[in-house]
């Protein structure tokens, strides 16, 4: 599989067709809120903090179980009960739960302050 299919494989898995074209995903961190916007084609990385949003857009390449990046990282992926579940390469594993609010409602198209 390319570019996104195995993520979006598996944000399918909770809606319908129409719905799978692009899905929200959020983790509260203890110091900030990450979102992860994922559509056919590409994966956006939204960090909110302090009342500052940052955007980070990247085209990784996807497998079934992994997402491999320009830069020679790969983050795991495993389906859980309330999302996707996101390994790193350090080996830290973080749940990231569906969500119907997107980012953009938050920061602004641009990622502007809050």
């Amino acid at each position: 599989m390319t570019r996104l299919a195995a993520l979006l494989l598996i944000a399918a898995s909770f809606v319908t067709t129409a719905e799978a074209q692009e899905r929200t995903f959020v983790h509260r961190f203890e110091t900030k809120t990450v979102f992860l916007e994922v559509a056919e084609h590409w994966l956006e990385v939204w960090s909110v903090q302090d009342g500052q949003c940052m955007m980070y857009p990247s085209s990784p390449e996807a497998t079934d179980t992994a997402l491999k990046f320009a830069g020679g990282k790969t983050w795991q992926l495993a389906q859980a009960e309330e999302g996707i579940e996101v390994t790193f390469p350090e080996g830290r594993t973080v749940t990231y739960k569906r969500t119907e609010r997107e980012p953009e409602q938050i920061c602004g198209f641009h990622g502007r302050d809050l």
